[in-house]
């Protein structure tokens, strides 16, 4: 059963609107304020967040923490963003057939899941698949003979 928010929940929200802040809601139905993502400066990776009293501040982006844990039903009204690049939990990668390619990349764990999907189909394509990883330094994969398609890739880490 939902709640009247409080005064300090009221601040928090006009606060919100006024900084481009979101609103979400936790488990419980309470309103917690998660403001838009920093790009540049000191505050990069930050977000605004809200106390019980409804102050402002900068804290870390838990979507960028090192662990997140999601449970019961999340819903998201707009795209989780994960960076590309060295290291990264996502990238691409052209295929070369029967002949693996690697992707180097420290996210890799024991605990490893790699989805992937033909971001832009070259030569023949086949089914991609994960050929052979190495914890914390690399995966590979193959395909079949003739595809040179371009794969996107996702790891994410179970528990």
């Amino acid at each position: 059963m939902a709640q009247n928010p409080t005064p300090g929940q009221i601040n928090a929200y006009q606060g919100a609107q006024q900084t481009g802040a979101g609103v979400i809601y936790d488990a419980l139905g309470v309103p917690q304020i998660i403001g838009p993502l920093m790009t540049s400066g000191v505050a990069a990776g930050n977000v605004l967040a809200s106390d019980a009293s409804g102050n402002l501040t900068l804290q870390a982006n838990p979507v960028l923490a090192a662990a997140n844990t999601f449970t019961g039903v999340n819903t998201f009204s707009q795209s989780i963003q994960v960076p590309e690049g060295s290291n990264a939990y996502m990238g691409t990668i052209a295929v070369n057939g029967v002949t693996a390619v690697t992707v180097a990349t420290t996210a890799i764990t024991a605990n490893s899941r790699i989805f992937l999907t033909i971001n832009a189909p070259g030569g023949t394509p086949g089914s991609p698949y994960v050929f052979s990883q190495s914890v914390g330094t690399y995966f590979q994969l193959k395909s079949q003979a003739s595809d040179t398609s371009t794969v996107a890739w996702l790891i994410i880490n179970h528990t």
